[in-house]
Formats: structure tokens, C-alpha cells, sequence
């Protein structure tokens, strides 16, 4: 890949790199620098990452943290690498593993672009796409797998692209399609989709034979589970091709506009387009082609912006959120829109400046939409509300905040809720947050159905005339601060 490579050439990226990194790191940090409990996400995975090490690093039937006895069947790869971490102050040190994912996959990015290009500007350029571009940083300010199964796919398609000049990559390929299926479920969907793609595009066996050892690698290497992993991707498909008009209520036409208007998550993909379309015309001699890898690349990106698009229409939009699917896109735009604007004059390296300051606004409006949440803006009212439910002896507990897996995490209560869809068709309330009005039904319900003691509410989701109702009805007030009500509940017991 360096082979050739001039000593100042490689100092170049060697610099470049190390300052790319540090932007990278100070882009993600210094905003929550203030907001040490950032995310739901963080705790939920720490929660099931303490309860594998609980187990002798076996995968649970059941998860002890909830009030339902309800399976396991989340893609556990990324907890087994969480698990990794030392567990003294753990969860002040997982706010580095989602920039340090960001900061390997800016590195690779860099590689594979001198790789194609051996242009150390495109290089550099490409990788410092990743300093606030939204749709990498956007996951990065908490911690979730989706920068992990990112990276991994970026690794299978480096492997793909190498594949090219040396078949023994197909077998590494596989390698990293089964630790996507045991990843990441949508990282999981769009590399499937890709491979068949691929196949088909370049009418080669080659791509599906990833894609059945990926598989049956998945399968053996977990023993089994992947097929639990592999139903619960079922029914989450299934649960929002049902409940997808809960999650945002705008028509045909708002939800299309609303969707396709996070093309700023990615705005990179417009100059890689750029490039791929404008290439064979502009090189000498004019009938020249794309190299097989850019042209690999390009069916890639192809893909990418389909699925983007066709999942920005409503009845598709149960296949996941559609700017997802430009976080695989990174290899395969980055390189080409490097590229494209290093080679091009001012009007487009104008545009990319532009594009710049597109992705830091975007990146920022995000920023502030996440901070508005409960638990991530007011540390201090939920820190006084856990401290309250710390000292109480109810073990049951149903939150209806954003912050139920951290209240579970610092209490050691046990929350009502599910992580697993094939929970959800059953108790959709788990997952769509119910309207204010029937909050009172559904606490009596989690009180009688499933033993529930406590309910804490966030006053912007419970309302003031729900708490009334609730504490004349078949709930008490204990506390209230803020931002938070805790309710004790009139169990069949009481």
C-alpha cells in the first residue's frame, strides 16, 4: 500500500493523521464536556455488557435488570468488546470508545485513499471528513454500535477492494460479514443488501460466496445464536412496518421532505457523485473507465443513496432511518469527493467549503436535538432523582423518561421495558412513547400485570394533569424536583 512511498510523502500523512485524530477526539468530547450521563444508549449496553461478565462471559437466557423475563437476542459483538474495558470507572471511560472507533476509521479512510489514489492531499482531505460530518458524528456523542459496525463494514470493503488484486481477501471478507451479522442488525441489513447487489452488478460468484460464508461463520462461531439475532431482525422489521406512522406524525409528503433534507448527515456524497459520473469524460483518453476499485466503490455508493431514498418514502421507512445508510457510505464517498475536489478548481473547492460549514451546522442542530433530552441536559435534577429512588426498597421500576437504563445502572432496580422486538408487538408502549393521556391506564396496568412499585415520569411526558390524576388514583406522589416525578404505585399487594 506504501510500497514507494517518499519519506516526506509519509510525514505528510503521519501529521496529517495525528491532527485528524485530535479533531476528531475534541469534536465529540468537548461538547459533553458538561453532560458527564450523556445517552440512554451508554447504559443499556452497560448494563447487558456487566450482566455477560456476571455470567463467565456466556450470553444470558434472561436479562436480571428487567422486570420481564424477556430473551437475549441483541447482536452481542460489541459487548463482548466493552467487555474488554477494566471495570474500575467504566462509565466515565466509555465516552472514549465511540471518537476512538471514528479516529481507526478516519486512519483507514486515509489508507485506502493514498491506496487508490496516491495523492496525499485527497488523502487527508477524505479523512478529515470525519471531523463533523453528522452522520459519524451524531453516534458518536453517546455510545451505541453503529460506529463500531461502520467501521466493520468499511474494513469488508477494503477487504473487497483488495480481493481485487489478491482472491485470498474473499475469505477475510466472510470473516467480517458474519462479525457484522453478529454486530450490528441494520449494518447486518445494508451488507446484505450490498453483497447481492454487487453480485448481480458485476454478474460474479464471488460476492455470494461472502455472503453464504459470512453466514454460516455467523452461525457456528456463535453457536447458534445468530438464528435468535436473525429473529428478532425479523420481528423489529415487522413491529415498525406496523407502528412507523407513531414515530413521526406527518403525511406522505412532509415525511418524505423531512427525510430527504438529512442528505446534510452525508453532504459528501453529492462530490463523490460528482466524480463518478464526470471521470470517464474527463480523463485522458476519453473513453477511459473508472479503476475496478472506484468502480466497486461507485455500485457501492450506488447503493447507499438507493437505500437512502427509497427509505425516505413512508411505506419503506420500516427498514431503518434513513440516514443510516449513508454511515456505509464512508469509503465509499469519501475517497471519490477527496478526490474530486482536489483535482478540480475554485468553484468546486468553493463548494466544498460550503459543504464544511453545511456539516457543522447540521452537526450542531443535532447536538442541541440530543441535549434536550432527559438525562442528558439536567444531569443534577435526574442525579437528585436517582438519589431519591436509591434509598427506597422498591426493587420494580417503569420509567417513562429517556433515562431508564441510567436509572437503572446507578439504583440496581429492576426497569419494565424490553431491548428485544419480539417483545414489542405485545407491549408497544415499551418502545413508542404513550400519549399523555393514557399514562394513569397504563400505570395501573404495570402495576397489576407485572408487580411494578415506582413510576418515575419526566413532567414533559406525564403533564400536570396526569400527575393529578395519578395521585388521586392508584399512585401517590414521593417525589417530585424539576424535571421529575416518582410515583409509589398501589400494587395487588398493597
Amino acid at each position: 500500500m506504501f510500497s514507494g512511498v517518499t519519506q516526506q510523502a509519509f510525514l505528510q500523512l503521519t501529521a496529517g493523521a495525528a491532527a485528524i485524530v485530535i479533531a476528531i477526539f475534541f469534536a465529540r468530547l468537548w461538547p459533553r464536556r458538561k453532560h458527564a450521563f450523556f445517552g440512554n444508549d451508554t447504559w443499556g449496553f452497560l448494563l447487558d455488557t456487566k450482566e455477560i461478565k456476571e455470567n463467565n462471559w456466556k450470553l444470558p437466557e434472561h436479562m436480571k435488570t428487567r422486570v420481564l423475563e424477556e430473551p437475549f437476542d441483541y447482536p452481542p459483538l460489541f459487548h463482548y468488546l466493552l467487555a474488554l474495558l477494566p471495570e474500575k470507572n467504566v462509565a466515565s471511560r466509555v465516552r472514549f470508545v465511540s471518537p476512538a472507533l471514528d479516529a481507526v476509521h478516519a486512519l483507514l479512510v486515509i489508507a485506502a485513499t493514498f491506496w487508490l489514489t496516491q495523492n496525499v492531499a485527497a488523502s487527508l482531505l477524505a479523512g478529515s471528513f470525519f471531523v463533523f460530518t453528522a452522520a459519524a458524528v451524531s453516534d458518536s456523542f453517546t455510545l451505541t454500535a453503529r460506529p463500531f459496525s461502520a467501521l466493520l463494514y468499511s474494513f469488508l470493503l477494503f477487504c473487497l477492494l483488495a480481493a481485487l488484486h489478491n482472491p485470498w481477501f474473499y475469505l477475510a471478507a466472510a470473516v467480517l460479514f458474519a462479525l457484522i451479522l453478529l454486530g450490528h442488525k441494520m449494518a447486518a441489513q445494508f451488507s446484505f443488501f450490498s453483497l447481492v447487489i454487487l453480485s448481480l452488478a458485476e454478474w460474479s460468484a464471488a460476492y455470494a460466496l461472502v455472503l453464504a460464508g459470512g453466514f454460516v461463520l455467523a452461525a457456528v462461531a456463535s453457536g447458534g445464536f445468530y438464528f435468535k439475532i436473525l429473529k428478532s431482525h425479523v420481528a423489529i422489521l415487522d413491529f415498525w412496518r406496523r407502528n412507523i406512522s407513531k414515530r413521526r406524525t406527518l403525511g406522505f409528503a412532509g415525511w418524505l421532505a423531512f427525510s430527504l433534507a438529512k442528505i446534510v448527515f452525508n453532504p459528501w456524497v453529492f462530490f463523490a457523485a460528482a466524480f463518478y459520473v464526470t471521470t470517464p469524460y474527463v480523463t485522458a483518453p476519453a473513453a477511459a473507465a473508472l479503476t475496478p476499485e472506484f468502480a466497486l466503490l461507485r455500485t457501492v455508493l450506488a447503493a447507499s443513496v438507493a437505500f437512502f431514498v427509497l427509505t425516505a418514502l413512508k411505506p419503506f421507512a420500516f427498514l431503518g432511518e434513513n440516514h443510516r445508510y449513508l454511515q456505509y457510505s464512508f469509503l465509499a464517498s469519501f475517497p471519490a469527493a477527496a478526490l474530486f475536489i482536489v483535482s478540480n478548481g475554485f468553484w468546486v473547492q468553493a463548494a466544498a467549503l460550503a459543504a464544511f460549514a453545511l456539516t457543522g451546522v447540521a452537526t450542531k442542530k443535532v447536538w442541541d436535538k440530543m441535549k434536550q433530552a432527559e438525562g442528558l441536559a439536567r444531569d443534577d435534577s435526574l442525579l437528585e432523582c436517582i438519589e431519591f429512588l436509591r434509598g427506597r426498597r422498591e426493587k420494580k421500576i417503569w420509567c417513562l423518561s429517556g433515562a431508564s437504563s441510567m436509572i437503572a445502572w446507578f439504583t440496581g432496580k429492576r426497569i419494565l421495558g424490553s431491548g428485544s422486538p419480539t417483545m414489542w408487538r405485545k407491549y408497544p408502549f415499551f418502545v413508542i412513547a404513550p400519549e399523555t393521556k393514557d399514562v394513569p391506564r397504563l400505570a395501573k396496568r404495570a402495576a397489576s400485570e407485572f408487580g411494578v412499585q415506582l413510576l418515575v415520569a419526566s413532567k414533559k411526558k406525564c403533564g400536570a394533569e396526569n400527575a393529578k390524576a395519578l395521585n388521586m388514583g392508584s399512585a401517590k406522589k414521593i417525589f417530585e424536583n424539576d424535571c421529575y416525578y416518582v410515583f409509589k404505585l398501589r400494587t395487588k399487594n398493597d
